[in-house]
């Protein structure tokens, strides 16, 4: 009994903690609804300027000199004297005397040439006395012949009237006829002579032509430089002999070098003008073409770059190379530089010398103003915009090149508008920003894209 009696009286405390819980529930307000706070993001931007951009193009290449120069030995012989100074890497100024050879056996086939030259002299002497002896006797021979026809006429008349016998006229005739042999046999040696004397014409100029070779051999006997040069390798000494066609000295022009730069082609496009005529048939082509991209205005710089070292020389475009590297898709463009050792300090400005791995430089005139962004700026073709209503704006751009660190824009964007330039993830349109000009981005958008100086 005592067990129901207690759970009877646990029923009044919950009915009136149920019925309190009910008012309660009845009697609170209802909560108050507020709409939901749009956050904002905060951003970098720049203005876009609008900039006449200097298009540039850097590649790599290694030097070469202009011209290359290879002594080669004209005759086989000894070599007999040396230039004191003559070893690789020595710098000798145009006419100097490298080597001289022996020159004995030139000296012997020149004897021999003139003594041979005598004689025929000689021959061609007594060819024309005999000549003039022969003429000179036929002359006599023909008078000769003239009175025995005489003669034989006058006899046959006398024959006629019986006064003389058959055998003077005769013996007459015989002595006509062979008088009218020796004529012939004169006349026989006058027509030899012009083919005895035209052999020794031809062994004449056959003995000359023997000396003038030995007098020529006798003056490449002296190797020397046609310019200013620095000797890039030696093959032989003094004392050693020398083969005909063997290379003795391997010399460098001073006066100018070469690079062949590699330029990408995408590069070289905003480089050169569509309309630049470029003709490489015409008789003046290497200097029309120099003169051509001088006209455009595009420039070169040759940088040496070596640990803490920078060294500039300026250059020249000269020419394009003959092909397109495949692999690279770049172009070779030939950079000139004149008197490389003029700059030439000890110990602080070297020389470009053969096979330096230098830098090129290229810049042109500057393009006719575009508006200008980070690099970074565009992503996929687009730009994120801050609107005048400070909400974000997905803008679409045509992109004209890129260079460097910057991106000119052929379309898309005006000047004065305001680009985002930092990381904006996730970048949803119409998202409210607070913007905050990065004036030293917008400096240094401004100095590369008006600077002939700068990387690609």
């Amino acid at each position: 009994m005592s067990q129901w009696l207690l759970k009877l009286l646990l029923i009044p405390p919950l009915v009136l903690g149920a019925v309190a819980l009910g008012w309660l529930v009845v009697s609170r307000d209802a909560p108050e609804r507020h709409p939901p706070e749009e956050r904002a993001v905060a951003v970098r931007v720049v203005e876009v300027p609008e900039i006449a951009v200097v298009p540039r193009a850097t590649g790599h290449g290694v030097v070469e000199p202009s011209r290359v120069w290879q002594g080669v030995a004209e005759i086989g012989a000894r070599v007999v004297e040396e230039h004191p100074q003559l070893s690789r890497g020595a710098l000798l100024p145009a006419d100097s005397l490298l080597l001289r050879l022996d020159t004995t056996d030139v000296e012997l086939r020149i004897a021999e040439a003139e003594a041979a030259k005598s004689v025929l002299e000689a021959q061609i002497s007594e060819l024309e006395r005999r000549e003039a002896n022969t003429r000179d006797s036929l002359a006599i021979e023909e008078q000769a012949l003239e009175l025995a026809e005489a003669e034989l006429g006058r006899q046959r008349e006398l024959l006629e009237r019986g006064t003389v016998p058959q055998s003077i006229v005769e013996r007459e005739e015989r002595q006509t006829v062979a008088q009218r042999q020796s004529v012939q046999n004169l006349q026989n040696q006058l027509t030899l002579i012009p083919a005895e004397r035209a052999v020794l014409q031809a062994q004449m100029q056959q003995r000359e032509a023997d000396l003038a070779t030995a007098r020529r051999d006798l003056d490449r006997s002296e190797l020397r430089l046609p310019f200013d040069a620095r000797i890039a390798q030696v093959n032989i000494r003094r004392d050693q002999a020398a083969s005909q066609g063997q290379v003795l000295v391997e010399a460098d022009a001073m006066e100018r070098v070469e690079v062949n730069a590699q330029i990408a082609m995408d590069h070289m496009r905003r480089l050169i003008p569509r309309d630049l005529e470029l003709s490489p048939f015409s008789p003046d082509a290497p200097a029309a073409m120099a003169e051509r991209f001088e006209a455009v205005g595009l420039e070169a710089v040759v940088r040496l770059r070596a640990g803490d070292l920078s060294v500039e020389w300026p250059g020249r475009v000269a020419r394009i190379s003959e092909i397109v590297d495949p692999n690279t898709r770049t172009v070779g463009i030939i950079v000139e530089v004149d008197r490389p050792y003029d700059l030439v300090v000890p110990g602080e400005v070297p020389p470009l010398v053969k096979s330096m791995f230098v830098e090129v430089k290229l810049s042109g005139p500057a393009k006719a103003p575009l508006p200008v962004v980070p690099r970074s700026a565009v992503r996929a073709g687009r730009v994120h915009v801050v609107g005048d209503d400070g909400r974000l704006k997905i803008r679409p751009v045509e992109v004209a090149f890129v260079q460097g660190e910057i991106t000119v824009l052929a379309s898309g964007l005006t000047s004065g508008e305001r680009v985002v330039v930092s990381d904006l993830v996730p970048a949803i349109e119409g998202m409210r920003l607070i913007p905050t000009h990065d004036d030293n981005l917008l400096a240094r958008i401004k100095r590369d894209a008006a600077a002939a100086d700068g990387e690609s």
